[in-house]
């Protein structure tokens, strides 16, 4: 994807459900979201809503417990962009002041 498409300056990061119904330990179960049951991804998406990356939640990392699941989920998605001048968006989940420092940093 990231071939196809020059991206834009504006880029928000976010969660999508993938309407799945079969069964795979990956799959999620989110009562307050319109799709309920499905893969969670993170994705990161530009301004014409365009997916530019994305990342399928797993609930583990390779070191057993994910701690900062937020932080490292923008890092893992803009670690591309770094330096490239890009205005990132995200929600609330996200935010954090370890992350702010981070993108300070690396701007």
């Amino acid at each position: 994807m990231k071939r196809c498409l020059h991206l834009h300056e504006h880029v928000a990061i976010d969660e999508s459900m993938i309407r799945f119904k079969g069964r795979s330990s990956l799959k999620q179960y989110m009562p307050k979201k319109p799709i309920k049951r499905g893969f969670k991804v993170w994705v990161l998406a530009d301004e014409t809503e365009y997916t530019w990356k994305f990342d399928i939640y797993t609930e583990k990392s390779q070191d057993g417990v994910q701690k900062n699941l937020s932080s490292s989920v923008v890092k893992n998605l803009c670690k591309d962009l770094v330096g490239k001048g890009h205005k990132i968006y995200f929600d609330n989940y996200f935010n954090s002041i370890e992350l702010l420092t981070w993108l300070k940093i690396i701007n």
